[in-house]
């Protein structure tokens, strides 16, 4: 009889002792109280997109708080500081550029997207005739001499193509696909990576030495438009922006976009994607010739595509799209 006591008490000790074990190890739920800063009106409202407890959403959030830093620095540090010090100018890759970095230029006839119509509707002034846009094709298609090793390169398939619309002062993207993505995907090193790139190889030169080729007055350009996102960046953040402020919509239309300045954490994460570092280039590059702009940025999504439109408004003037108006260079 006592036998069987001690033992039912040692396995009420051995349960007990498990229980114990068990909440010990067992991993807390970690409440998390979003931070909100006093300095702007939109970090309020970004603290409220994210939810507790779930782990995509802590993904996503740290996802964006880093394109926040970045954008914020890309801008701060590139673009109010290249506007303070005067940097007006930026490589001279000369009148040869395309030919001398085996790019093929050509001007096929072609049309806006159609989808783009309402767009261009409400940018003053209206474009008349979309087909008097021109279609630009920007392929890298030629071998080149590769300025780091002076040796005969190949073709890297690098393309760029969109619309050149001068008199709406619009460049408007449908293609954007690298020289540098094209031969990464070759799984080399970074630095054998330039060595196998033409020297006029990013989009934002590219486009602009062809801008400044078609624009009689380059320094006009007030919008950079991006049809059909790709990049996985640029997109992941664009889509969860839209199921958080425009849930339940399978397309937001133009009248119903969303509109960031750069002062907001939204619009910094944005200036940070692939998308949004060209338009950071040209206004870092081209001071001189654009004078110092402040960027805004409105997002949609038309067809079931994501779309991308920045306004580069100079400073103290006024956007195109509504009452704002930028006073002045956020920090």
């Amino acid at each position: 009889m006592l036998v069987l006591e001690s033992r039912r008490l040692g396995g009420l000790l051995v349960i007990l002792i498990s229980i114990l074990l068990l909440s010990f190890s067992a991993p807390k739920t970690l409440h998390l109280s979003p931070t909100v800063s006093q300095n702007h009106p939109s970090d309020t409202a970004i603290s409220r997109l994210y939810r507790p407890h779930v782990k995509r959403d802590q993904e996503l959030r740290d996802r964006f708080g880093s394109l926040v830093c970045k954008g914020r620095k890309y801008f701060v540090k590139g673009v109010s500081q290249a506007s303070r010090m005067g940097i007006n100018q930026g490589p001279d890759f000369g009148q040869d550029a395309f030919r001398d970095n085996g790019w093929t230029v050509s001007i096929p006839r072609n049309n806006v997207p159609p989808t783009w119509a309402p767009v261009f509707e409400n940018i003053p002034p209206r474009v008349p005739n979309r087909d008097e846009a021109s279609f630009v094709k920007l392929e890298q298609d030629k071998a080149f001499t590769n300025n780091w090793r002076q040796n005969n390169e190949q073709p890297t398939g690098g393309e760029y193509n969109g619309f050149y619309i001068p008199f709406s002062n619009i460049i408007l993207m449908t293609i954007t696909y690298s020289p540098r993505y094209w031969v990464q995907g070759l799984g080399i090193s970074d630095n054998e990576v330039n060595q196998r790139i033409p020297f006029l190889n990013t989009v934002s030169d590219v486009v602009w030495e062809a801008w400044t080729r078609i624009a009689q007055q380059p320094g006009n350009l007030r919008f950079y438009a991006i049809h059909n996102i790709m990049n996985s960046i640029a997109t992941q953040l664009m889509d969860y922006l839209f199921e958080k402020h425009r849930p339940g919509f399978t397309n937001v239309e133009w009248n119903q976009r969303l509109v960031f300045g750069i002062d907001s954490d939204e619009g910094r994460a944005l200036f940070a994607t692939p998308n949004g570092i060209a338009v950071a280039w040209i206004l870092i590059n081209h001071q001189g010739a654009l004078g110092s702009r402040v960027p805004r940025v409105s997002i949609f999504r038309v067809g079931g595509l994501n779309c991308m439109i920045w306004e580069m408004i100079p400073v103290g003037g006024r956007s195109t799209f509504d009452d704002y108006t930028a006073t002045n260079m956020p920090n």
